[in-house]
């Protein structure tokens, strides 16, 4: 069972997700900051980040862009976000993929799937 950690500073947001991926077989971890966010990372072990872009103690765009650029660190990373003029930055920040806040469920269960596809892909071929 795939395990997503999700950081986001909007505690109905976090209760939706919980419920939603759980529903949708998922482990679930929920975080509202980032401050422990790698310590959580190094404990829990996801398989799969969503992050919230805009958050008041951190930028999501400069967390991703710090986890993609950790090389120890090998996270598909969604970006999640209210606003659609940060879908450019998320994109610069080396996010996975980039969903509106309020998202369908089915499209949010489609991008994770597409993420955890492209991860299994990604590693067949450095197998073979």
């Amino acid at each position: 069972m795939e395990r997503i950690l999700v950081l986001d500073d909007d505690e109905a947001i976090l209760e939706a997700l919980n419920d939603a991926l759980a529903c949708l077989n998922y482990r679930v971890k929920t975080i509202s900051d980032a401050k422990r966010l790698y310590d959580i990372i190094e404990e829990y072990k996801p398989d799969l980040l969503l992050l919230d872009f805009m958050l008041p103690s951190a930028n999501g765009g400069a967390i991703c862009h710090q986890i993609k650029s950790n090389h120890q660190i090998k996270l598909p990373v969604i970006m999640m976000s209210g606003y659609n003029d940060v879908i450019d930055q998320s994109e610069k920040s080396g996010a996975d993929d980039f969903i509106k806040k309020p998202f369908d469920l089915f499209e949010l269960d489609e991008k994770i799937s597409t993420c955890f596809n492209r991860r299994s892909n990604d590693a067949l071929s450095e197998y073979c």
